[in-house]
């Protein structure tokens, strides 16, 4: 994200923060923001929101819960954004790096509780083919969601098996290639449930 350098930035001091605004409720992304200056997180200008931010009779609510999270003014700079209610939001640090980070650890499977011994690569279980939604990028564990990840299908890709997963809290959905050790009945099984 291209940081916006102007007037606004530079009457708050020039410090500005990049963060990722998730819905308190449903941890859902609603939108990338740079933050200008100090100070409380009270509203989003519309100009400084990365992605889709419409409001719906002057409200603005999560796309995918339909909590209500604010609602729109305009400021005292003649600008118009969205006032944030209170604990309606999750804020995060944008993480600019697209980078993979290798992070070997075991796990036990929050879905049918194998323990996985990784190998740095290791992103689902071998047995029932769920992971875990703990990723923003690669390997960096900074996702707020923590949701299980189903697997709901399977492609093919130059000759690679690829499962596509998807998270049963925030719908969030990634590719994953097959590994080595996986339980190969079980990516049968999900062909088979795939093409019906």
């Amino acid at each position: 994200m291209k940081i916006k350098k102007d007037k606004y930035l530079q009457k708050r001091g020039g410090s500005v923060k990049i963060l990722d605004i998730f819905c308190q409720n449903c941890l859902k992304k609603l939108f990338v923001y740079q933050k200008d200056g100090t100070g409380q997180l009270k509203r989003c200008y519309f100009n400084r929101i990365t992605g889709d931010a419409k409001l719906e009779n002057n409200e603005f609510f999560c796309p995918q819960c339909k909590e209500k999270i604010g609602f729109g003014i305009f400021h005292i700079d003649k600008r118009p954004a969205i006032k944030l209610l209170r604990g309606k939001i999750k804020r995060k640090k944008y993480m600019t790096t697209k980078k993979f980070q290798r992070a070997i650890e075991d796990f036990v499977c929050d879905n049918c509780r194998l323990q996985v011994e990784g190998n740095g690569y290791t992103n689902h279980c071998p047995r029932c083919l769920w992971s875990k939604h703990v990723d923003v990028n690669p390997g960096d564990r900074q996702a707020i969601c923590q949701g299980l990840m189903e697997p709901i299908g399977i492609e093919i890709k130059r000759g690679e098996y690829i499962i596509l997963h998807r998270c049963v809290k925030c719908g969030f959905e990634k590719r994953n290639k097959v590994a080595k050790n996986d339980n190969f009945d079980t990516i049968l099984q999900l062909v088979s449930r795939a093409r019906k």
